[in-house]
């Protein structure tokens, strides 16, 4: 169970995202609303965000993954399920968020960076869900307190919910897996070189293991030295 304490939390006009939820070009949240996000310090949003990783690591190798119902499974949950957010409304992730877990009066975590997380009530974050995640450019975790399930928003349009198994894993279960070696490079290269990324970021993903987001470095990573002629 993740605790928190009252010195795990910094003031909101301090914390990188604040506009979010302050600025008229974005959104404006009623000042109840407001005052239940809570920014958490970057020591105490590091050391969650470790905890958490080999559970995000879980979570993220399912993304793309089409299922109608929430029957995939792994050694870390006991079920996960997809939602293509590109073919679904606002109200109808909204009421995907609210079906997955209807207990809106707990505290979870958002993150979005090892040292960029706030704790807010879940309803406050199905409210507002938008505002926590935006496509094109936010990856996000989502963590009850209590670690009983998880959320992972890819900024392709996907979500990925999932049930954690029990007990939850000791600290030294939770290190992630090493990664796998790169493979298939010159497939990965034809896929850059024909301006297929998402394709790409996918092909380094199911070769290496790592994380979308670290898949999505490497590649655009690897396309600037394609680009610059040195990495063909």
């Amino acid at each position: 169970m993740i605790q928190l304490n009252q010195s795990d939390f910094r003031p909101g006009d301090s914390f990188e995202l604040w506009w979010r939820w302050t600025n008229p070009t974005w959104d404006m949240l009623p000042e109840s609303d407001l005052a239940q996000i809570r920014p958490l310090t970057a020591g105490k949003a590091q050391e969650i965000w470790q905890t958490e990783s080999v559970y995000r690591h879980d979570l993220w190798r399912y993304t793309f993954v089409s299922t109608s119902e929430p029957v995939l499974s792994s050694s870390l949950f006991e079920w996960i399920r997809n939602v293509d957010i590109s073919v679904e409304g606002i109200e109808i992730v909204r009421h995907h968020l609210t079906t997955f877990e209807p207990q809106g009066d707990q505290t979870v975590i958002v993150m979005w960076e090892p040292t960029v997380a706030v704790a807010v009530p879940w309803h406050i974050f199905c409210t507002y869900w938008t505002d926590f995640c935006y496509p094109s450019s936010d990856d996000v975790s989502v963590w009850p307190i209590s670690e009983l399930w998880g959320l992972h928003y890819y900024h392709e349009d996907q979500l990925i919910f999932g049930r954690s198994r029990l007990p939850l894993l000791d600290e030294e279960a939770r290190k992630p897996p090493p990664a796998r070696p790169l493979i298939h490079r010159d497939e990965l290269i034809h896929l850059i070189q024909a301006n297929k990324i998402v394709a790409a970021i996918r092909l380094y993903h199911d070769d290496t293991g790592v994380p979308y987001r670290e898949a999505k470095d490497a590649v655009e990573k690897l396309a600037t030295e394609i680009n610059d002629g040195k990495g063909s």
